[in-house]
């Protein structure tokens, strides 16, 4: 241990003497570059959608196979403002003797990585959740998040979305706001002869608006999503997650079918949302 102590502080003094034989002695140092902006690692290989138990206290992964190292996922977050500590458990193979439904009464039935949640942190009975690496959130703050109930948008906000989008929107509900003044909402633009149904996520701050399209068919009972009965509102939708970057927003959304839930991980990208994880709950009785 002595000597390498002594090597390493040889290899020290080596260094200094050559900083200041440099031009400008010491202070050449201060003209390097500044280091370059922290890389956003909120990516899909960093992600992955799990879901709990009755009890809360177990997660299982939908995208995790057992070739994955599933120990790198050591965060959860299951409602905004609110990640936990857990720690992979295992792969449970499952033994197909269930329903086939992702669904905490099904859990011990289905395959997936496994894990615990800790330090007396669980999420809710069957609630569905965001798991990431540690450095998956890097840069980004989670931010505080409050439900709506449906509320309509302002005009002032319609018109910012209608000039982005270049198409009248028709309906518009808020799913909820994030800090004091930063919104989601979805909205159904008006049909175009010979295109399909478009609605779209928005979110909405003082400075700018990002949209996430979301095309539908010409099926007036399943428009969007299977048995929607071309229906698309707020209390189909919940904001999981609600963070910020220096390179924007991101968000964690869950929208619920009649057959089942997805979920997704969405980015912004300029003025437009982009996906970074998706995965799907069969959930059907």
């Amino acid at each position: 241990m002595k000597g390498k102590l002594r090597t390493q502080g040889l290899a020290a003094l080596c260094a200094l003497l050559l900083l200041s034989s440099a031009p400008g002695g010491v202070d050449a140092a201060s003209s390097n570059p500044a280091p370059a902006p922290a890389k956003d690692l909120l990516k899909e290989n960093n992600l992955d959608i799990a879901y709990a138990n009755t009890k809360g206290t177990m997660l299982l992964s939908l995208g995790l196979t057992k070739a994955d190292d599933a120990e790198r996922y050591m965060r959860a977050i299951c409602e905004p403002n609110k990640p936990f500590a857990i720690v992979h458990s295992g792969y449970q193979a499952g033994d197909g003797k269930g329903t086939g439904r992702q669904t905490a009464a099904n859990f011990t039935h289905e395959a997936g990585a496994l894990f615990y949640t800790m330090w007396g942190s669980k999420a809710a009975n069957n609630q569905s959740c965001i798991i990431s690496t540690t450095e998956a959130w890097s840069g980004y703050t989670f931010l505080p998040y409050k439900t709506a109930k449906g509320e309509k948008l302002s005009g002032v906000t319609v018109k910012r979305i209608e000039k982005i989008r270049q198409r009248k929107a028709i309906q518009h509900e808020r799913i909820g706001t994030i800090g004091k003044d930063t919104v989601v909402a979805v909205v159904q633009f008006e049909p175009r002869k010979g295109e399909n149904p478009l609605a779209g996520i928005v979110l909405v701050t003082p400075d700018t608006t990002i949209l996430l399209d979301l095309p539908g068919n010409n099926d007036s009972n399943s428009t969007w999503r299977v048995d929607d009965g071309g229906v698309i509102e707020a209390s189909q939708f919940r904001v999981i997650a609600s963070a910020k970057a220096a390179s924007g927003y991101a968000l964690g959304l869950e929208w619920f079918g009649a057959e089942g839930n997805s979920i997704y991980v969405l980015k912004q990208t300029g003025r437009r949302f982009e996906q970074v994880e998706h995965q799907g709950r069969y959930m059907s009785p």
